[in-house]
């Protein structure tokens, strides 16, 4: 359901989004791949649901960078993850009724569509 969310939000902001996207060598999968629709530019949008440590979520975010490949962890949690500081990130809120928007309530203060930031 995030996934699903994060894609139509990005579609929603004149963004391309594709869900479960892997690295050409199989060595991972972005959960929503954004393209940019000039298709310069790329963002990863990772739903992090399982814990994950400091270190590992660094690392991961380092490899995206690595490949020009920027990326923003969402966290659905009641409770800001350890991480929720240390790399891009946004914890977010479901809406409690069908019509309303999803809620940011942690990380990222904003993000700039066009420019990918």
């Amino acid at each position: 359901m995030l996934k699903l969310e994060m894609a139509g939000a990005i579609r929603t902001a004149g963004w391309f989004a594709t869900l479960e996207v892997p690295a050409e060598d199989g060595s991972w999968r972005a959960d929503v791949m954004a393209s940019s629709t000039d298709g310069s530019r790329r963002m990863a949008w990772e739903a992090q649901l399982s814990p994950i440590t400091v270190d590992d979520i660094a690392a991961r975010t380092d490899r995206y960078a690595k490949i020009g490949i920027r990326v923003c962890w969402v966290h659905p949690g009641a409770r800001p993850p350890q991480w929720i500081t240390a790399v891009p990130a946004v914890r977010v809120r479901a809406p409690q009724e069908r019509n309303e928007p999803w809620v940011v309530d942690d990380g990222l203060a904003g993000f700039v569509y066009r420019s990918g930031r």
